[in-house]
């Protein structure tokens, strides 16, 4: 439906009382911003090998999309656009009319909806009553995050030093860290290992002086992700905002392919985090992010992936 249907033209408008200007522009304004609010979330359900139906959040037409290679096996997830909490300059940009600004108060307006919109649309997909709640984590147990700001290099960066981290210790196919508070300090490290016999083994080591800068790297980009979208974990708006009381990380090699979210063909260009929201007893709620490429390791067709989990408090002690 166009976004203008029965209201006057800008000629028309010319003609009318200031106060009828005044009104009608506004509408206008209203009306035009609605209908270019970028979606939150996009739903791609596969019909057969060589078509994809995508779903916008708030639209109430499906786009066929035409993919020529056969994607059998590979699972594909909802794409959660999340710049409104994660990159707002480009959230402002990208919601902008062409020929508005993208800063001041209509762009601060815009971004106040958009966050709304985004809270309200997530809530509404984890705090479901508990027979569409089990069915809906069947279905799209994990989010694929667009528009989280962070330079696609940089994971492909940490994501590396992952594999060299795993390569340089003996027979570990995992490594694994937690703390019980929020910061980004640590200090020892669980190591996975696998001898040549599969006789497993879990030893616990400092973590090497010259892995802190690339593991506090990714704490600082993780722990940021998750904190900025906790509020999604609460079932409505409270008076105090979710605190993260403890994490842990587990990077992993791994033989299986689970948690694809892009063709073979665009997973190769870009890696995007996959993030699942769970809530927990007590008052608790647990987000967990996932990295994920092919590994690097020479002639074997490994998984590497850097999981975090933050466990928040979602208590609240009154609603907004």
């Amino acid at each position: 439906m166009n976004a203008a249907q029965n209201l006057p033209s800008n000629d028309t408008i010319k003609s009318l009382s200031e106060r009828d200007k005044v009104f009608f522009s506004e509408v206008k304004k209203l009306r035009s911003s609605l209908y270019h609010d970028p979606p939150v979330l996009t739903k791609i359900q596969r019909t057969s090998s060589s078509h994809l139906v995508a779903t916008t959040s708030g639209a109430n037409s499906a786009m066929t999309v035409n993919n020529p290679q056969e994607e059998e096996e590979e699972a594909t997830l909802p794409q959660l656009h999340a710049s409104a909490f994660l990159d707002p300059k480009y959230y402002c940009r990208i919601s902008a009319e062409p020929n508005s600004t993208i800063s001041g108060s209509d762009a601060v307006r815009r971004l106040i909806r958009g966050k709304r919109n985004l809270l309200e649309t997530m809530r509404e997909e984890i705090h479901l009553s508990e027979e569409k709640n089990k069915k809906r984590i069947l279905n799209w147990q994990f989010y694929d995050v667009r528009g989280h700001g962070v330079p696609i290099q940089l994971f492909d960066h940490l994501l590396n030093a992952s594999d060299t981290w795993l390569s340089e210790l003996d027979n570990a196919f995992g490594i694994s860290l937690q703390k019980n508070s929020s910061g980004t300090s640590f200090g020892r490290m669980l190591i996975h290992a696998q001898d040549g016999f599969n006789k497993r083994s879990t030893t616990v080591k400092p973590w090497p002086s010259e892995w802190e800068n690339d593991m506090e790297l990714y704490l600082t980009v993780l722990i940021r992700i998750a904190t900025n979208l906790s509020g999604i974990l609460q079932s409505v708006d409270g008076l105090s905002k979710p605190q993260l009381k403890h994490w842990n990380v587990d990077i992993r090699e791994r033989d299986d392919n689970r948690f694809i979210s892009q063709s073979g063909e665009e997973e190769a260009k870009s890696i995007n985090p996959l993030i699942k929201f769970s809530t927990l007893e007590k008052g608790m709620g647990q987000i967990s992010i996932h990295l994920k490429r092919k590994s690097n390791a020479s002639g074997e067709n490994k998984t590497t992936t850097m999981a975090f989990v933050g466990v928040f408090d979602i208590k609240s002690e009154g609603s907004l």
